[in-house]
């Protein structure tokens, strides 16, 4: 199916017992990720109709308005920590001692927050508003999958990820939390937000209809995308991105045709990496959030058997 999108259109949305008008993505809106500070060094690439940028940066306001200026104007989702407190950028600490749980795997500046903490949600409104008087169209909350839903996740081997117990059921309502806050006009104009990750809780209808998109990293790589469905059939985007190093290192290796295409090795790893209708989109390195990216415009399907893969070369664009 072809979507036809037009970035300039503003949907109504009901959230608890108001209509507020912000800006929805339609389905297979596409889209940069870009999260390095001076990232952003071509703002008209026409391959991407939104622009995923780190907020906290001081250059961040007046890229927005840079963004908000082109013709056709692009759309900015703000990109925040939610779920983590980060020992280099969060200075000083906004979060007490009894907030602050285990160090993340593979992070070692970055730590899991209680979501449960009325503290904690106090620091995620303040930077929704933040985020609203910048001009962000969305915000992109990043972390808030500490739940664990099976040992093989990282830092899931005792069943205690965060240091807080976290559940499913604590990300659902953390969510639900930041989205009353992003839809409200009480503390300036409402913006849209979506789910990053956290695929395990998106068949929850509350949280599905207070989400304007997802955002998933490495889905294909990891055999999960079937999670994300859900969003494509209650007709939200998924904006999907894989990471060349690692998607490419694994045995077998993947490819860019099977990011942009699934795994069809066999039935099941078709079903778990069917991206049929996700904004898809390739990426250097994992954690190397810059402007480079290559979409999946004229990748072939004839490479995305596991047993037939090289590893593809990516263009840096």
């Amino acid at each position: 199916m072809r979507y036809t999108i037009s970035i300039t259109s503003v949907t109504l949305s009901l959230f608890g017992s108001c209509a507020t008008a912000f800006f929805i993505p339609p389905v297979g809106t596409t889209w940069n990720y870009i999260l390095e500070q001076g990232g952003v060094h071509n703002p008209n690439d026409s391959r991407a109709d939104v622009y995923f940028i780190d907020m906290r940066f001081p250059e961040s306001p007046d890229l927005i308005k840079t963004l908000h200026g082109l013709s056709p104007p692009k759309k900015v989702f703000c990109y925040f920590n939610g779920g983590a407190y980060d020992n280099q950028q969060d200075i000083p600490n906004p979060f007490s001692t009894a907030d602050v749980g285990k160090k993340m795997i593979n992070y070692d500046h970055e730590f899991w927050l209680n979501l449960r903490s009325p503290a904690v949600r106090e620091v995620m409104r303040q930077r929704i508003v933040q985020a609203k008087n910048m001009g962000c169209d969305g915000v992109d909350p990043d972390n808030v999958d500490g739940y664990c839903t099976d040992k093989g996740k990282d830092g899931c081997e005792t069943g205690d990820r965060t240091g807080f117990t976290q559940t499913k059921s604590d990300t659902v309502e953390f969510m639900l939390f930041l989205a009353s806050v992003a839809h409200s006009s009480s503390n300036g104009n409402p913006i849209a937000i979506g789910l990053k990750n956290a695929g395990e809780v998106a068949a929850n209808k509350t949280l599905m209809d207070a989400m304007q998109w997802s955002v998933n990293e490495q889905c294909v790589e990891t055999q999960d995308c079937d999670e994300l469905r859900t969003f494509i059939d209650n007709q939200r985007p998924v904006f999907h991105v894989e990471y060349k190093d690692e998607f490419e290192s694994k045995v077998p290796p993947g490819s860019i045709q099977m990011a942009c295409n699934g795994n069809n090795t066999n039935a099941d790893s078709a079903a778990a990496t069917n991206v049929t209708n996700f904004s898809t989109i390739y990426k250097l390195f994992v954690g190397s959030m810059t402007e480079n990216f290559t979409t999946c415009a004229g990748i072939s399907k004839r490479a995305s058997r596991a047993r037939a893969l090289r590893p593809a070369s990516l263009v840096q664009e």
